[in-house]
């Protein structure tokens, strides 16, 4: 059985404020330690489900975070960006069982984490899908989808497993911890690493999520936070520019609007 693992660090237990997730700030080995622990807990938990190959696509920042310690000589690990419209899942394809997230978040414009953001931070207010927020999670699950590939299992903050719990049937979800205002409520982390690995043998066992039906409509609206960049962004070919800092495409399907958002966001 084949296993494709997507791993983020703003969901992760700790993870707070944005110094621990920047390579460059003392802060971030703490917090990378724990994306790690995290990560080999879920290729535990999916080796113990009966899997038999694992993928892990490193999906933050520069994609170099993740190392080989603690791995199981049954992963793979996809390190740096391969220029993919499928970004945070590269690498996947149909000759795999179930894909899962680790260490994701709520998206940008929602209130479940001090770091909720879409993509990124820094360029966008929010990413909209027929009129509804988009997290990161909503993207690239629905990118395994194509592939038929089902999403078992996630981590992350509680908004974001809410939201995954309503979007992609029969998924299991870890909570990592909770978002108020600036701050953060966190369990142990030993023990969210424990969840992490029974919650994802059981995902993998018992394999009962399904494939996420695209929606026949596919309207996405880009709001960026700067309006230099939506003017750039409404040059792609079947973009239209909806006020000063939104921009929308209208796809065809979903392959055609990963690679539209690809281009739009610069």
């Amino acid at each position: 059985m084949k296993i494709f693992i997507s791993a983020d660090i703003e969901g992760t237990t700790g993870a707070t404020a944005w110094p621990e997730t920047e390579q460059k700030d003392p802060l971030y080995q703490r917090q990378v330690r724990q994306m790690q622990r995290e990560v080999a807990a879920a290729c535990r938990g999916a080796l113990a489900g009966g899997a038999t190959e694992i993928y892990i696509k490193d999906a933050h920042d520069s994609a170099l975070n993740l190392s080989w310690e603690e791995l199981p000589r049954e992963a793979r690990l996809i390190r740096g960006w391969m220029s993919s419209p499928d970004s945070m899942v590269a690498g996947i394809d149909d000759s795999f069982d179930g894909c899962a997230f680790v260490g994701y978040h709520a998206p940008a414009f929602s209130d479940g984490s001090p770091l909720a953001h879409t993509s990124s931070f820094s360029k966008f207010f929010s990413i909209r899908l027929n009129g509804e927020l988009v997290s990161e999670f909503d993207l690239y699950h629905m990118a395994c989808a194509q592939y038929g590939v089902p999403a078992l299992f996630l981590s992350g903050d509680a908004a974001i497993c809410e939201i995954a719990r309503h979007r992609a049937e029969g998924i299991l979800t870890v909570e990592t911890k909770r978002g108020v205002a600036g701050a953060t409520v966190n369990e142990h982390p030993d023990d969210i690493v424990e969840r992490i690995e029974a919650g994802m043998k059981a995902a993998v066992s018992l394999r009962q999520a399904l494939p996420r039906v695209q929606p026949e409509e596919l309207v996405l609206d880009v709001c960026f936070k700067l309006h230099q960049n939506a003017a750039r962004g409404a040059w792609y070919p079947g973009a239209e520019r909806l006020d000063a800092h939104t921009v929308r495409y209208r796809a065809k399907d979903f392959h055609d609007l990963l690679v539209a958002y690809m281009f739009i966001q610069g």
